[in-house]
């Protein structure tokens, strides 16, 4: 592969991470940890780390994989996608029952379980064989191809950086001024959250009807 070749590859992961950030699943995980900050530049900081969990499982993975020319097993990224909604849910009502408790800007989350890095990783699994083996079919070798979903693995992490910082800014500034605005807006966040998760449910059954 030439210079041009590489800096293509280059390109096209780093645009197609950052696409796939903004997907949905991604974007209800994100925003309800990014809600319970109190600084946009923390709120960023969860972005970053989610990224960053959803980079290290697509490197474990995809590695494994391209290294022992492993097949792809059958349903693995459904199953992957119900875990997936499982966690969204689990999100979900998590915002809500500290919207219940009220006050809550600038908690930060005690539970392991709750680690922007943890949802990451999740959300990594689920994509992983997919993106793997979009890789594997395209590059000219199991090298290049880890490669691209190092690269892709990166695009997603800045996009996750920059997205939560977008949503973290306006919301902190909210939630200093105008509380019931913010309460409002954290109940949004968990339904959005809880919707997401459904649609992912629903999916699955009427694919498996």
């Amino acid at each position: 592969m030439d210079a041009g070749s590489f800096l293509s590859l280059l390109a096209v992961g780093v645009l197609l991470g950052l696409r796939h950030a903004l997907e949905p699943d991604h974007v209800a995980a994100v925003v309800n940890l990014v809600t319970q900050q109190n600084n946009p530049w923390k709120a960023a900081g969860v972005g970053a780390l989610w990224g960053l969990g959803h980079l290290l499982t697509l490197a474990a993975v995809g590695g494994v994989i391209l290294a022992l020319h492993l097949p792809l097993p059958r349903g693995i990224s459904a199953a992957m996608e119900l875990i997936v909604a499982l966690a969204l849910a689990w999100l979900g009502l998590g915002t809500l029952r500290t919207w219940k408790r009220s006050s809550f800007v600038g908690r930060s989350p005690r539970s392991p379980l709750l680690s922007p890095t943890f949802w990451g990783v999740i959300h990594g699994l689920s994509g992983s064989a997919a993106l793997v083996l979009l890789a594997s079919s395209q590059m000219p070798s199991p090298l290049w191809a880890f490669l691209y979903v190092l690269v892709f693995g990166a695009g997603a992490l800045l996009g996750m950086f920059l997205m939560s910082l977008a949503v973290g800014a306006p919301f902190v500034l909210v939630a200093g001024r105008v509380r019931y605005l913010q309460r409002l807006a954290s109940v949004g966040v968990a339904l959005g959250s809880l919707a997401v998760a459904s649609a992912i449910v629903w999916d699955f059954l009427r694919g498996g009807a």
